[in-house]
């Protein structure tokens, strides 16, 4: 019966903790401007959290353990998301450690504290069982919790949870049995520390990959994180599951790949880096947790293994979300991360006889050497700035008598240096927000838009006009300001209000906006905050009654038109779908608008409503084909 307790909490408290990771980030999205960051953030949070949970497991005593249940359970409060600061990073990783800091840690410490004490002789069996119930949590979120359930009654159901978590807990310190021969020394073997690191490493980089190009959302939060305990699992339940060989030959194919689509970009459709990357995170995965499953101690020093595994996670989490973005201007990382993952594997391949030991060999090494590649510079731009920030990285470039602001893999506003008022990329005079803006009355006009990128539609503004921009990031507006003239030049008066454009619109009064414009994509991915039901309204009150709002959803990735039609309807508006074809004469790319104005037919009837509390990404995603290219002109490299 107790063996049943045992597993029961190891269960449960596993469950916990991966389901109250994607509901953490999806609280905070929206205070810190729907930043793919935020996941990164919380990752390095819970990779914390472990490492603190399984010191815990290795030194507490049952007396002491009863009184950790009780004051975890009065500790327990939903976080509170906080105004973005000028150090986002801090400010999420102090709200979620005044908040639930002391419960999760105590749900990491379950799962060694229940093997610790249930004195099996094969204990390291009830570690994959929690790996299985992490897993579970992380496939139910976003297929079968996030669509059903709004966002405060997940919280509420989860609470319920973690009473009962608290329960079993106190049952379990009842059953508990001490290992009569339990060291208590802390004694590290390197791989212990390196390989998880290395393994922790990856999955935060892999994510930042795929977030950065589509949308920060629970479904590619959880993907890859599904992936990592995946490898766990395999490795830890079974030993001889882990062929060395074999995944060593597969790292050696698709490690390179993953570079080469980090060097095309997105162009060959997202799918395909989602299926590579996820591919190449499962495959060095295993060989990190392969290794490390081999050199497993004897159960009497259990404690000190976990607690080594997650040191190394944790540091692995702390140099992708806090020094990487210190030290690297780009994504370095993730080349970095394939690296290590794969010269982990190399020493056992080396030790290990077989037919195929040279071939395996070389491959490894090959793995090892490619990623170089991608931290190589190329191309013919001069770069003239590059800036990594809590946002993604920020660069201008220059060819061709063109200056360009790139945001990731995207552009965000060019500017040709011989016709410096012509309008470019997305907002050419033959753009729905091109020709709405240029033919509008004569009249001095306010008009709002969310995003800055180089400012380019400051090029619209006429004298009395006021064109009010919203930006998140400041080093969008410090590079726009110092590299691109369309807001110096501009006879209209500009604003800038520095902030996430949706929390700022809700402390404003309204700006009796004539024309509201929405494009505040970073890189391809969207900030769904943006166009929930609540922003539509926040945008219907800053709008003029016969205002007009127009939104960007030009999208390698994402069918956004049924989410813009959701808006429509929540505004009781009509929507039309405006799409302008590429001009490499103007430098204009492709673009598709959607034009939002009342009184000019009924509210779209296909279409999906999102709100604060509800937004699913899986029906708006395209087929697995590249998306239709966005062809930038003079250069054939596509957006």
């Amino acid at each position: 019966m107790a063996i049943v307790v045992f597993a029961a909490v190891i269960v449960l408290a596993s469950f916990l903790f991966f389901l109250v990771q994607p509901m953490v980030a999806r609280t905070l999205l929206p205070a810190f401007g729907g930043a793919s960051s935020v996941w990164t953030v919380c990752l390095l949070f819970f990779q914390t959290a472990l490492m603190l949970g399984y010191a815990y497991a290795h030194t507490v005593r049952r007396a002491v353990h009863g009184v950790v249940v009780v004051a975890a359970v009065i500790a327990l409060t939903e976080p509170v998301p906080a105004a973005a600061t000028a150090h986002p990073t801090w400010a999420i990783l102090r709200t979620l450690a005044v908040t639930i800091g002391l419960p999760v840690t105590l749900l990491a410490s379950t799962s060694p504290l229940a093997q610790r004490w249930s004195r099996l002789e094969i204990p390291y069996r009830l570690y994959a069982l929690s790996n299985a119930a992490s897993l579970g949590a992380l496939l139910a979120y976003p297929f079968l919790i996030e669509p059903v359930l709004p966002l405060s009654l997940q919280w509420s159901v989860w609470r319920i949870l973690y009473f009962g978590f608290a329960g079993l807990s106190l049952l379990v310190t009842w059953h508990a049995r001490e290992h009569p021969h339990r060291s208590t020394t802390l004694a590290l073997h390197p791989l212990w520390l390196i390989a998880p690191a290395a393994s922790a490493a990856l999955l935060m980089a892999t994510t930042n990959q795929l977030t950065q190009e589509v949308a920060s959302v629970p479904f590619l939060w959880v993907l890859p994180l599904a992936v990592y305990l995946l490898s766990f699992i395999i490795c830890f339940e079974r030993s001889i599951w882990y062929q060395r060989g074999l995944f060593a030959i597969l790292a050696a194919i698709l490690i390179p790949i993953s570079c080469t689509l980090v060097i095309v970009g997105i162009n060959v459709g997202f799918w395909w880096h989602l299926l590579a990357h996820t591919s190449t995170l499962f495959v060095c995965s295993m060989l990190c947790h392969g290794e490390l499953s081999l050199a497993r101690p004897d159960p009497s020093r259990l404690t000190s293994y976990y607690l080594a595994i997650a040191l190394g996670g944790a540091i692995g989490g702390l140099l992708v979300a806090l020094v990487a973005p210190t030290v690297f201007s780009t994504y370095a990382e993730f080349p970095i991360a394939l690296a290590v993952c794969a010269a982990v594997a190399l020493p056992g391949v080396l030790r290990t006889p077989s037919p195929l030991k040279r071939a395996t060999v070389i491959g490894l090494a090959l793995a090892i050497l490619v990623p170089v590649t991608v931290l190589t510079p190329g191309g013919h731009e001069q770069t003239l700035v590059t800036k990594r920030n809590f946002y993604g990285v920020l660069r201008v470039t220059q060819a061709d008598r063109r200056r360009t602001m790139t945001h990731g893999a995207i552009t965000h506003g060019s500017q040709l240096l011989n016709k410096p008022n012509t309008p470019t990329t997305y907002y050419g005079y033959a753009s729905a927000v091109g020709r709405i803006l240029d033919e509008r009355p004569h009249l001095p006009a306010r008009v709002g838009i969310v995003g800055l990128g180089a400012g380019t539609l400051a090029r619209y503004g006429r004298p009395g006009d006021v064109f009010r921009f919203y930006e998140l990031n400041p080093a969008v507006i410090r590079f726009a300001r110092q590299y691109f003239t369309f807001l110096s030049n501009s006879p209209a008066k500009i604003e800038v209000a520095e902030g996430d454009a949706r929390l700022q619109l809700d402390r404003e009064p309204p700006q009796n906006f004539d024309y509201l414009v929405v494009d505040a994509f970073s890189s391809d991915s969207i900030p769904v905050h943006l166009l929930t039901k609540q922003a539509a309204l926040l945008y219907g009150r800053h709008l003029k009654p016969d205002g007009t709002l127009l939104i960007h959803i030009s999208n390698h990735t994402l069918d956004l038109e049924p989410v813009v039609n959701g808006v429509a309807r929540a505004l009781g508006w009509g929507a039309q779908r405006f799409d302008s074809p590429a001009d490499p004469t103007q430098a204009t790319y492709s673009a598709t608008w959607m034009i939002l104005k009342a009184g000019t037919g009924p509210p779209p009837q296909t279409s999906l409503i999102w709100t604060d509390d509800f937004t699913s990404l899986v029906p708006l995603l395209k087929s697995m084909r590249p998306a239709r290219q966005l062809v930038e002109p003079n250069t054939g490299r596509t957006k």
